[in-house]
């Protein structure tokens, strides 16, 4: 089932039944939108949580695809998708991960994980081929319910993978979000369409009666 899907995001209105809001992020044109409006600190956090089903024999855990297009990005602030929120709905929450960007002279790129308190980091800062800024950054990330992540990136028609199949250290059950951590000296501005996080959803199966038609009576 689709925790978070295109439709959460319709038009100029963010589904509050899907995500909790922070932050005066708001939506136009179908995409969330990160601006000078927004707090230092905004997010947009899915309130389902993904569930590891391996017991049940499922092999992935979720799926998360977005379309970022980043203007802005402040001094020593950053933008990120973080996954394994159990409990706070905040970026560094323990046995969580992040995936951040960040801008010195381009866009560059890492992803750390949450143990003990500290940031661990998983795959060190880099700039990747993402291009320049106001680009379309198409995103796909997957976990499997062995704990293995895959990360890719299309941007300009390049595809860039950044992970294929290295085991997280960290549980990544939990809810899925956006974040944006801007600085004093000014806000990150970027927007994310299209955002869909597929994730397996166990549901014990009702009792349903069944019924024998005859069409004795002709119909």
């Amino acid at each position: 089932a689709y925790i978070t899907n295109t439709s959460s995001v319709n038009n100029d209105s963010i589904n509050t039944g899907d995500f909790f809001v922070n932050g005066k992020v708001y939506a136009k044109d179908s995409k969330m939108v990160f601006d000078e409006k927004c707090s230092l600190k905004a997010s947009v956090v899915s309130k389902a949580q993904v569930k590891n089903l391996k017991e049940y024999g499922l092999t992935d855990m979720f799926t998360l695809n977005a379309t970022f297009n980043i203007s802005h990005i402040a001094e020593n602030g950053k933008v990120a998708v973080a996954f394994g929120l159990k409990n706070s709905n905040s970026l560094g929450e323990n046995e969580s991960a992040e995936i951040a960007f960040t801008y010195d002279d381009g866009l560059y790129l890492e992803v750390n994980e949450y143990q003990n308190g500290s940031a661990q980091v998983f795959v060190a800062r880099q700039k990747y081929s993402l291009s320049s800024l106001n680009t379309d950054i198409k995103m796909t990330l997957k976990v499997e319910s062995n704990g293995k992540i895959y990360l890719s990136f299309v941007c300009n028609q390049n595809e860039i993978k950044v992970l294929s199949g290295r085991p997280l250290h960290i549980d990544a059950q939990g809810s899925v979000g956006v974040f944006s951590v801007s600085s004093e000296s000014g806000k990150n501005v970027f927007t994310v369409a299209d955002m869909e996080t597929l994730a397996y959803i166990y549901e014990t199966p009702l009792t349903v009666e069944s019924y024998l038609e005859t069409f004795d009576n002709g119909y």
